[in-house]
């Protein structure tokens, strides 16, 4: 995923991106947010909406 963020050169995918890694990585990641990140990173890039392996683990976060 962060390869094909850097390769794109979208900064906005890159910084939605971070932002959604750094509340991940808490030990209580706020579901809602993680959610709004998520769609701001698929909406500035959304080829990485075919990167299917990933977006369904990451989609199981906020169930």
């Amino acid at each position: 995923m962060e390869e094909e963020i850097n390769k794109s050169g979208s900064r906005e995918a890159a910084e939605n991106f971070e932002s959604f890694s750094e509340e991940l990585s808490k030990p209580e990641p706020k579901k809602s947010l993680l959610k709004t990140l998520w769609k701001g990173t698929i909406d500035a890039l959304p080829i990485l909406a075919q990167l299917t392996g990933v977006v369904s683990s990451i989609v199981k976060l906020f169930s």
